[in-house]
C-alpha cells in the first residue's frame, strides 16, 4: 500500500515537470516560430529539442530550493542560489534569482553536452533530464557509475542504481531519498 502511493505522488510530480509554464522568453520565442501549431495543441510536444533541460531545470529548482545568500548544504558546503557551490560565486555573498536562474540553466547545458560525451545509446528527453538532475546534484564521478551501466545496456540496472545515492555523510536523508526516487521515475518514462 505504501508502493501505491510512494508511485501516485511520483507520478503527480513528474506530471507537474512535463507541464510546467515556460519562462516569458521561451514562451514569446516558441510562439513566434509555431504560432499556427499552438493553437492546435493543447500541451508542448514531449521530446523537443531543449526539452530535457527545460524538465531538468524544474526539477533541479525544486529540490535544491533557492537562497539569494550563501548557507551550508548538508554536506557542509557553502552554497548560494540553486545548489551553486563554486566559491568564486559564494564568495560574492548574494545572488539575485535571475542570476541564479541563468547561471543554473548554463551549468545545466554543460552538464547535458558532458552527459552526452559519457552515455553512448540514445537516451529519451526524460531519461537525459532524470541524469543531468543527478549530474547536478552529486558530480560527475558519481555519474560515472550510472553511465557505464547504461552504456553496458543495463539500463534497468542503472535505473535502479540511482537510488543507491540517498545518503550524505553516511546518513540517509529523506530529501535525497525522494529526489534520487523521482530521478529513478523520470527515467522509466
Amino acid at each position: 500500500m505504501n508502493y501505491v502511493y510512494l508511485k501516485a505522488v511520483l507520478i503527480a510530480a513528474v506530471g507537474c515537470y512535463l507541464f510546467w509554464p515556460e519562462s516569458d522568453e521561451e514562451a514569446i520565442e516558441r510562439e513566434a516560430i509555431e504560432r499556427p501549431a499552438l493553437r492546435k495543441r493543447s500541451v508542448r510536444p514531449i521530446e523537443s529539442k531543449s526539452n530535457h533541460i527545460n524538465i531538468a531545470l524544474n526539477l533541479i529548482k525544486k529540490y535544491e530550493g533557492f537562497s539569494d545568500v550563501p548557507y551550508r548544504c548538508a554536506a557542509g558546503v557553502l552554497t548560494i542560489g540553486y545548489g551553486e557551490t563554486d566559491p568564486a560565486i559564494v564568495s560574492r555573498g548574494y545572488i539575485s534569482k535571475e542570476d541564479a536562474h541563468n547561471l543554473l540553466r548554463e551549468k545545466i547545458v554543460m552538464i547535458s553536452k558532458d552527459v552526452d560525451k559519457k552515455v553512448y545509446p540514445d537516451l529519451t528527453a526524460h531519461q537525459r533530464a532524470a541524469l543531468i538532475s543527478f549530474y547536478y546534484n552529486l558530480g560527475g564521478d558519481n555519474f560515472k557509475n550510472i553511465a557505464s551501466r547504461i552504456n553496458k545496456g543495463n539500463i534497468e540496472e542503472a535505473s535502479d542504481a540511482i537510488l543507491l545515492y540517498d545518503k550524505c555523510k553516511g546518513r540517509t536523508l529523506k530529501g535525497l531519498k525522494i529526489r534520487r526516487q523521482e530521478e529513478q521515475y523520470l527515467f522509466t518514462l
